[in-house]
C-alpha cells in the first residue's frame, strides 16, 4: 500500500470546502461511495454560515484536495441532496458503513472504523477494522483489503470466501 497516495475517509470529515479564490463554502459532513466499484462518488457538505443546508458535491466537481481543504470552482459545483438520494449505488460512510460489523472469519472480525482510499483515483482500497478500544491500543487496527470479497448489502458488510 503506497502511503503517499493513501488517506483515511475520516480525515475528510469536517474538512473545509473552498472556492478557487479561497472563499469558505462549507464543511464536509459525510463521504458517499459506490459499494460496487468502491469509488468515492462525492461529499455531503454543510453550507451557509447562519442558515445551514446540506448539499451534495460530486467528486468530479472537485478541482483538488490539499491540506487547506477541498477546492471547487464555485457555488455551481454543489447539487441538491435529492440528486444523490435517487442513486441506488450511493452509500453514506457515516450512516451506513462506519461501525458496520465484520463477521469473524479466518480470524478477522470487529467493526469498520475507517476506509483508506487512493487519493489520485478516489478508490477505496482497505477497510480499517476496530476490535475495541483495548485491542486497538495494544495491537493497532487491522486493515482488510477492500478488493478481496467484501461487499455491502442490507446495511451490513459480509466477507465472502474466495475460492
Amino acid at each position: 500500500m503506497d502511503m503517499e497516495r493513501t488517506n483515511k475517509i475520516s480525515n475528510l470529515i469536517n474538512k473545509p470546502v473552498l472556492s478557487r479564490s479561497g472563499v469558505f463554502m462549507g464543511r464536509v459532513c459525510d463521504v458517499i461511495f459506490n459499494p460496487e466499484d468502491m469509488r468515492i462518488k462525492g461529499y455531503m457538505v454543510k453550507t451557509g454560515k447562519v442558515l445551514r443546508f446540506t448539499r451534495f458535491l460530486s467528486s468530479g466537481s472537485v478541482e483538488k484536495t490539499d491540506k487547506s481543504g477541498i477546492i471547487v470552482e464555485g457555488r455551481d459545483a454543489f447539487e441538491p441532496v435529492s440528486n444523490i438520494k435517487k442513486d441506488v449505488h450511493a452509500v453514506s460512510f457515516m450512516q451506513n458503513a462506519r461501525g458496520t460489523p465484520i463477521p469473524k472469519a479466518r480470524g478477522e472480525g470487529g467493526r469498520i472504523s475507517d476506509f483508506l482510499f487512493n487519493t489520485e483515483i478516489g478508490k477505496i482500497t482497505h477497510f480499517e477494522i476496530s476490535e475495541g478500544f483495548a485491542e486497538d491500543v495494544l495491537h493497532g487496527r487491522k486493515k482488510i483489503n477492500a478488493n478481496k470479497g467484501c461487499f455491502f448489502g442490507n446495511n451490513n458488510n459480509e466477507k465472502k470466501d474466495k475460492e
